[in-house]
């Protein structure tokens, strides 16, 4: 599991920074994945640099490029089925800078 999340986590974060042109997308680190016990549902936690009005529009962009974001991934990954991404906030990078 923990070798499929982390292949995961590349294959997002490769997919983020090369393969989208989306103007609403932009400083995005994606922190970690977790991938379910079955393969078919995968959180994925992203940073935002920006205030919170940037992160919703961040995330909506990713929300719009999921399918793109996903079909990159089934093809690092090579498995019977392709995880469902879902997309959450990761704020405890700005919170650690702030202190």
């Amino acid at each position: 599991m923990a070798k499929a999340a982390q292949a995961i986590k590349e294959g997002v974060g490769t997919t983020i920074l090369t393969g989208l042109r989306d103007p609403r997308i932009k400083n995005v680190t994606v922190i970690a994945a977790e991938a379910s016990a079955d393969m078919r549902t995968a959180k994925v936690y992203v940073s935002v640099m920006g205030d919170p009005k940037v992160e919703a529009l961040t995330l909506k962009g990713l929300e719009s490029a999921k399918g793109f974001i996903q079909s990159k991934v089934a093809d690092r990954l090579q498995t019977r089925y392709t995880p469902v991404l879902t997309f959450v906030i990761d704020r405890g990078v700005k919170k650690s800078i702030e202190t």
